[in-house]
């Protein structure tokens, strides 16, 4: 079975990471209805990314003792499982699939692959500050802008400017580590703490579950 990581506690909250290799007819057998891909989606790929996820989800509720009845989004896209109280985050790029979930709290987890073009992308995402404490360290920038996007799947709103209302704290960089950051919106900040990953091929960042 190639899924990489699972990683459940007993309070019912957990992430995973899966890497591809089965085929379209493997995750349609083995999902309900509601997650059938959208004809719309012809890219191979992101048909395979889409049934993952959802599969990945099934694996992490099964080990949680939950039942999985499918995915459904709100009105901000925002993904969250049908008849269930579960909070949930998805996060893709092929040929890993990566999943979160938690019984109660908001979580967000994303995945970005360690590309020369992303000191190009974190120009225009990150502040100043960000940018002057990651320098030109490829995977320091790469846990910046993904710690970024996971605060971007805790809020489900995507109203935010990047490199303002989005912030994270200066952090020193290991191979495994974590990070503080920020959502401001009007007059309010919300703290939270997230966990980093990075491996040869990506870097993976998740909700930091305080119990």
């Amino acid at each position: 079975m190639p899924r990489i990581k699972i990683q459940a506690n007993n309070s019912g909250d957990g992430w995973g990471i899966w890497r591809i290799e089965e085929t379209e007819q493997f995750f349609t057998s083995e999902l309900p209805t509601i997650d059938a891909c959208p004809d719309e989606l012809t890219n191979e790929f992101k048909r395979l990314e889409w049934l993952c996820g959802r599969y990945l989800l099934k694996v992490l509720f099964t080990e949680a003792s939950q039942i999985y009845q499918g995915i459904s989004k709100n009105e901000h896209g925002k993904p969250f499982p049908v008849h269930s109280g579960y909070q949930l985050s998805l996060t893709n790029s092929f040929p890993y699939v990566a999943a979160q979930i938690h019984p109660a709290k908001p979580v967000g987890i994303d995945l970005e692959k360690i590309r020369p073009k992303l000191a190009e992308v974190c120009k225009r995402v990150l502040s100043a500050e960000e940018l002057a404490d990651a320098g030109n360290d490829l995977k320091k920038l790469c846990v910046y802008w993904s710690a970024k996007e996971a605060l971007l799947k805790i809020s489900g709103n995507k109203n935010f400017t990047f490199s303002k209302d989005l912030k994270i704290e200066p952090f020193e960089l290991s191979a495994a580590g974590a990070v503080t950051g920020s959502i401001r919106q009007y007059d309010l900040v919300e703290f939270y703490y997230l966990n980093y990953l990075i491996t040869d091929d990506f870097v993976l960042t998740t909700t930091q579950i305080i119990l």
